[in-house]
C-alpha cells in the first residue's frame, strides 16, 4: 500500500494514501516547520501521483517549486531519521497569483481570475457581507442571469439595480476585485474543470496580496474546494490551504465546510488546513479530521493557550503533559496522531519529522521569474512543461552545492537527481 514517510519516533511514521480522505491539520507558532510538513506530505502525494492544489497566503509554500540548497543540518537529520541518502528535489507548480508578489510586475504563471456567475449567489453574500433579506435579492438575480444564460464574469455584470446591494458591489469591485473577477483567456475557474492541466502535478495560488481582503479567501477555498468536488478525477487529489485561521476567523460559511469535508472524504479527496493552533479550525470540523501534526507553540498569546488546551483534549500524549511537550518543541520535531477514526483511543508522538527535498524558506522574486514564465493559454492545457535544459540545470545547481565540516572533509549530496517525472521528463544523472 502506497504510504508517505513523516519521520522518526519510537516508531517510524508513515501516512497510508488512503488515509487521505480523513483529512489533516498542520499547526504551530511562525518558524515552527509547520509549512515544511506541509510540503512534506505533498512531496510525498507528488511521488505517488496524487494532484495537488495549495492556498499559499506566507509564500512559504510556493517554494515546494524550488530544490534544496544541501546543507549539514538537511543531511544530518536525513540520517537521523533512518534516510541514508538525502537528494533535493522540487515539485513541478504551475502557480495563479493576484496582483504580484509584494506588489511586483513580474510576469509568471496565470492571473487568479474566476467569473462572478461561477462563485455563486451564497458566497458572492458571504463576500460582500450582506443580510440575509439582500442575499435573498441576489440570489434571485444570480439565478435569473443563470436562467437566461447569461455569464457574468465581472461583479459588475451581474443584474442588479442601483441601491444597497449595488453600492456594496461597486465598492468590493473598485477598492479590491476589478482584476479578480475579469476573466480572459483561461481563468482558474476554467482550469478546474480541465483536468488534462493539472493532473499528476500541483497548482499553488501565490495570495500574499489578496488573502488580506475581508471574507476573499474564504469564499474563494469553498469555491475552489466545492469545484473540484464538482469535477472529479480518477486520480486522487488533495489540497491544502495555508494561514487556515483566516479562513475562519469570520466564524462563516462553518456549515458549508462540514458538508464539504463529508463529500471529500467520499470521494477520496484529502483536505489539509495549516494553523497556527488546534482551536483556529472549529471543532465541528476537526471531527472530521484524522491527522494532527502539531509544531512548537510558545504559550504566551490567548489564542495559544486556547490552542494548548484543545492539544490537550485532542492529543493526548502518553506520560507527557502536552503543554510542556508542545512548547519545548524543537523546529524539526512536531507532535503527531495519524488516523484517529476515534481520538480518545489514539496517542500523539513525539517525532523527529523528515527533511523537506524542496526549499525550506519563502519564495523569491528571482525563483518567481523562472516558474511558469507562460501563461497556459500559450502553451496548451495538456502539456504546460517541457523546457528539459532548464530542469536539469535547476536540479544540478542544487545538487552540487558543497560545505566544509568541522573536520574540514568535503560533504557533497549526491549527483543523482530524484528519478520521477519532473515536468514531464525523466532524469536518470546529470
Amino acid at each position: 500500500m502506497a504510504e508517505i514517510f513523516l519521520g522518526r519516533g519510537q516508531k517510524d511514521f508513515y501516512l497510508k494514501l488512503s488515509s487521505l480522505k480523513n483529512h489533516g491539520i498542520i499547526c504551530g507558532a511562525g518558524g515552527s516547520g509547520k509549512v515544511a510538513s506541509a510540503k512534506l506530505l505533498m512531496e510525498g502525494l507528488f511521488l505517488n501521483k496524487v494532484r495537488i492544489f495549495g492556498f499559499d497566503v506566507s509564500g512559504e509554500l510556493s517554494n515546494v517549486s524550488q530544490p534544496a540548497r544541501v546543507d549539514r543540518k538537511n543531511i544530518e537529520r536525513a540520517k537521523a531519521v533512518g534516510i541514508n541518502s538525502y537528494e533535493p528535489g522540487f515539485i513541478p507548480v504551475h502557480f495563479w497569483h493576484g496582483v504580484g508578489h509584494g506588489g511586483s510586475n513580474i510576469e509568471w504563471g496565470d492571473k487568479l481570475r474566476i467569473s462572478a456567475s461561477s462563485l455563486g449567489a451564497d458566497l458572492l453574500a458571504n463576500l460582500l457581507n450582506l443580510k440575509a433579506t439582500q442575499a435573498e435579492e441576489l440570489k434571485e438575480a444570480v439565478s435569473k442571469a443563470d436562467t437566461q444564460g447569461t455569464r457574468c464574469d465581472s461583479l459588475l455584470d451581474l443584474p442588479i439595480p442601483k441601491g444597497p446591494i449595488r453600492d456594496k458591489l461597486e465598492k468590493f469591485n473598485d477598492k479590491y476585485s476589478a482584476d479578480l473577477f475579469k476573466v480572459k483567456g483561461v481563468g482558474l475557474d476554467d482550469a478546474l474543470r480541465a483536468p488534462n492541466l493539472y493532473q499528476h502535478k500541483c497548482q499553488i495560488a501565490l495570495l500574499i496580496n489578496l488573502a488580506v481582503i475581508p471574507r476573499l479567501y474564504a469564499s474563494l477555498a469553498v469555491w475552489t474546494l466545492a469545484t473540484i468536488l464538482e469535477h472529479p478525477s480518477d486520480v486522487p487529489s488533495a489540497i491544502f490551504f495555508d494561514e487556515a485561521q483566516l479562513i475562519f476567523e469570520k466564524d462563516t460559511l462553518t456549515s458549508e465546510w462540514s458538508e464539504l469535508l463529508k463529500l471529500a472524504s467520499q470521494k477520496g479527496i484529502g483536505v489539509f488546513f495549516i494553523s497556527n493552533t488546534l482551536a483556529d479550525i472549529p471543532a465541528v470540523l476537526r471531527d472530521h479530521i484524522g491527522l494532527r501534526i502539531h509544531h512548537h507553540i510558545r504559550g504566551r498569546s490567548t489564542k495559544d493557550l486556547a490552542g494548548i488546551e484543545v492539544g490537550k483534549a485532542e492529543m493526548p500524549l502518553d506520560k507527557l503533559d502536552f503543554q510542556k511537550a508542545v512548547t519545548e518543541l524543537h523546529r524539526e520535531e512536531a507532535l503527531i496522531l495519524i488516523n484517529g477514526d476515534s481520538l480518545s483511543e489514539e496517542l500523539a508522538e513525539w517525532v523527529l519529522v523528515a527533511p523537506t527535498q524542496s526549499r525550506d524558506e519563502k519564495i523569491s522574486e528571482e525563483d518567481l521569474k523562472l516558474i511558469s514564465p507562460k501563461p497556459i493559454e500559450q502553451v496548451g492545457l495538456s502539456n504546460p512543461y517541457s523546457d528539459e535544459s532548464f530542469i536539469k540545470s535547476r536540479i544540478k545547481k542544487a545538487a552540487t552545492l558543497t560545505l566544509n565540516s568541522d573536520e574540514g572533509e568535503e560533504l557533497k549530496s549526491p549527483s543523482k537527481a530524484i528519478n520521477r517525472g519532473i515536468f514531464g521528463v525523466q532524469i536518470e544523472r546529470l
